[in-house]
C-alpha cells in the first residue's frame, strides 16, 4: 500500500431525485421519475431471482474429478450426462445445452442460448484472459434447462446456479423462466459462467467470508459485459440501504429477504466503483487470475491497486454513494428510491451522534461493520462556524480510553453541498486533525464514515468519535515570554482537495419535511448529559446534468 487516492478527483455535477415515501407513490416527487423505474423493472422484476451457486460452494471447493460415465466421442468431444441420456440436447463449439421433455426449447430458443454461452467464453475467458472450465476431460460443458422434465435437474426457485456433479464434472442450470426474456437469460448466462470461470481459478474458495466476493464479482462481470441491461443492479439496494453492514456478509433469506439479505449482490458496487472511477478493471480480473484459495478480497483488491490504498477508495466509493456518482447513477438512483419506500425499517445510511463538549460520538450500535460505511449530516453550528470567519478541522478517530491501544481503523471524507456544486475533502487518518477549506456558501456538510478494520484485527467494539473543531493549540514550554510580534514563517496547513460542479439548487426532501438541517436537542445521552442530534432524512441525489465519468 502507498499513496492515498483523494476523493474529489472524479467531479460530476448533482442530480437531484424526489425521495419516495411507499413503493405506490412519491411525495412531493416527480411522476416522471417513478413512472421511469416502473419502466425499468415492470417488464420482468418478478423474475429477477438471486443465485444458487453459494449453497453449493461447500460442496465443490477442493473437489478432485474421478472418472464418471461418457458417450462415445462425437465431433471433438465426449458427452458426460450424470443424470440421464435420455434428454433432448443442442451443442455448440464448448457446450451442450439439454432440456426435459415436458418443457421442451424450440430450435430458436436453443441457438440463442449456445449463443450467449459461446459468448460469455469469448469474454471472460478470451478477452478478460482468465481461467477456462470448459472442454474439462475432453468433454461438452453441461448446460441444463432446469424443471422442463426428469431428465435434467431443478433450478431450485433460483436464477440459476454453477455447481459439480457426483464425478467432479462442472455443470450450470439456469431457470426455464428465463427462457421467455432472452436479455435477461443472457445476463443469467454472464453470471453464471463467471461462477464456472471463478471455480476453475482457485481463488477465494475456502471460507465463508469469502462468499460476498464471488456474487459480487459475477453481478460486476454481468454489468460490464450488458452495462445497458439493469437486472445487473437490481439488488444494489439491498447493500446500499444497509451500509453499516458488514462487506463480507453473505445472506439469503435470514432477514426473510429483506436488507441485508442478498447484500452480496449489492456489493458489486465496490468493485464497480474501482473500475468506473480508478480504470481499474484491470485490478478485479488480476484478483481472479492470481488471487489465493484463502485470501481474503480486500486484501486481493489491495495488493493490485498498486499505490492506491484500498481503505481510501473505501473512503472514496462511500462518497461517491451519497451523490450515485456513477455513469449509470441516475438508474441507480431511481431504483434506490423506489425500493428505499418498502424497507425503511431496515435503513441505515444517516446515523445518530451525542455531543460532548467539541466531540461527537457515534455508538458501537450505530457503527458501521468492517469495510461498512454510513453517513452523518453535520448541523447548523459547523456551517454558521464558517458563514463567521472560522475555520473546521476534522477528525475521525476510534472511540478508546486514551492510551489504550485499538485495532479500530477508520476513514472519513467530509462532502459539502452548496452553490458552487459538491466539494468532495479527503481525511487524513494519520492526523490529529485535518483542515478543510470549506465554503461560506455552503449548506449542507455530510459525513461519510467507513469502518477499515480488518475481520481478523477486529478486537474492539466500533464506536468512533468526530470532530469539526480545531483542537485547541498547546504552545511550547519554552519558559520563555510568549512572543506577540514578528512575522509569521510557519507553513499553513495543508487543505483539502476539491471537487466543484455546477451550481445546485437545496436537495428537496419532499412531503412536509423542514427542508433546513436540524439543530440539537437536550436530551440525556448513555454516557452522561450531553446533545443528541439526528441527521435530515437520508439525501438521495444524484448530480445535475448529463451523465459523464471523470
Amino acid at each position: 500500500m502507498g499513496s492515498t487516492a483523494q476523493a474529489g478527483s472524479h467531479s460530476r455535477e448533482l442530480r437531484e431525485v424526489q425521495c419516495p415515501r411507499s413503493p405506490g407513490g412519491y411525495v412531493g416527487g416527480s411522476k416522471a421519475l417513478l413512472v421511469a423505474s416502473l419502466l425499468v423493472w415492470s417488464r420482468a422484476a418478478a423474475a429477477v431471482l438471486p443465485c444458487g451457486t453459494p449453497e453449493r460452494i461447500h460442496t465443490f471447493a477442493g473437489r478432485t474429478t474421478v472418472a464418471g460415465p461418457v458417450s462415445p466421442p462425437e465431433d471433438h468431444l465426449t458427452d458426460h450426462d450424470p443424470f440421464s441420456e435420455e434428454a433432448q440436447r443442442a451443442t455448440s463449439i464448448r457446450f451442450v445445452l439439454k432440456w426435459g421433455s415436458e418443457h421442451p426449447l424450440s430450435d430458436g430458443q436453443a441457438a440463442a442460448i449456445l449463443g450467449h454461452l459461446e459468448s460469455a467464453y469469448e469474454d471472460e475467458v478470451t478477452a478478460w484472459d482468465l481461467a477456462d472450465p470448459t472442454e474439462f476431460e475432453s468433454t461438452w460443458f453441461n448446460v441444463y434447462i432446469g424443471d422442463t422434465g426428469p431428465e435434467v435437474p431443478s433450478a431450485e426457485g433460483k436464477g440459476g446456479y454453477f455447481t459439480l456433479d457426483d464425478w467432479g464434472f462442472p455443470y450450470i442450470v439456469l431457470n426455464r423462466s428465463s427462457v421467455s426474456d432472452m436479455v435477461y437469460m443472457e445476463g443469467i448466462v454472464n453470471h453464471e459462467f463467471f461462477h464456472a470461470v471463478q471455480w476453475a481459478s482457485g481463488a477465494f474458495s475456502l471460507t465463508m467470508g469469502q462468499l460476498w466476493y464471488w456474487e459480487a464479482t459475477a453481478t460486476w462481470a454481468t454489468g460490464r459485459l450488458q452495462p445497458d441491461n439493469n437486472f445487473y443492479f437490481y439488488f444494489l439496494p439491498w447493500y446500499a440501504l444497509r451500509p453499516t453492514t458488514a462487506l463480507d456478509h453473505h445472506s439469503t433469506e435470514d432477514y426473510g429477504g429483506e436488507p441485508p439479505d442478498l447484500h452480496q449482490y449489492g456489493a458489486f458496487i465496490v468493485p464497480w466503483y474501482i473500475t468506473e472511477h480508478l480504470d481499474g478493471e484491470e485490478v478485479i480480473l488480476a484478483t481472479w487470475r492470481e488471487g489465493d484459495a484463502g485470501e481474503d478480497p480486500v486484501d486481493a483488491m489491495d495488493t493490485f491497486l498498486g499505490d492506491v490504498e484500498i481503505e481510501d477508495v473505501l473512503a472514496d466509493q462511500a462518497a461517491a454513494n451519497l451523490t450515485w456518482d456513477y455513469a449509470a447513477g441516475d438508474r441507480y438512483a431511481a431504483h434506490m428510491n423506489e425500493v428505499a419506500g418498502w424497507y425503511p425499517h431496515r435503513d441505515t445510511r444517516v446515523t445518530t451522534a451525542v455531543a460532548e463538549e467539541d466531540d461527537w460520538w457515534v455508538h458501537e450500535d450505530a457503527a458501521p461493520g468492517c469495510y461498512g460505511y454510513h453517513f452523518v449530516q453535520l448541523p447548523d453550528a459547523a456551517i454558521d462556524r464558517v458563514r463567521t470567519g472560522g475555520e473546521l478541522a476534522i477528525a475521525v478517530v476510534p472511540d478508546v480510553r486514551a492510551g489504550l491501544p485499538s485495532t479500530l481503523r477508520f476513514r472519513g471524507r467530509l462532502v459539502e453541498f452548496g452553490s458552487g456544486g459538491v466539494t468532495r475533502h479527503w481525511i487524513d487518518p494519520d492526523a490529529d486533525q485535518t483542515w478543510v477549506d470549506v465554503s461560506a456558501t455552503a449548506t449542507e456538510l455530510w459525513l461519510a464514515v467507513v469502518n477499515t478494520t480488518p475481520p481478523h484485527a477486529l478486537r474492539d467494539t466500533p464506536a468512533y468519535r468526530f470532530r469539526w473543531v480545531p483542537l485547541p493549540e498547546e504552545p511550547d514550554d519554552t519558559g520563555a515570554p510568549h512572543d506577540t510580534g514578528g512575522e509569521d514563517t510557519a507553513e499553513a496547513p495543508a487543505r483539502s482537495e476539491e471537487d466543484t460542479g455546477a451550481p445546485v439548487q437545496r436537495p428537496n426532501w419532499g412531503g412536509d419535511v423542514d427542508a433546513s438541517p436540524k439543530g440539537c436537542a437536550c436530551a440525556a445521552g448513555g454516557r452522561g448529559p450531553g446533545l443528541i442530534w439526528l441527521g435530515a432524512g437520508l439525501l438521495l441525489l444524484r448530480r445535475r446534468g448529463d451523465s459523464q465519468t471523470g
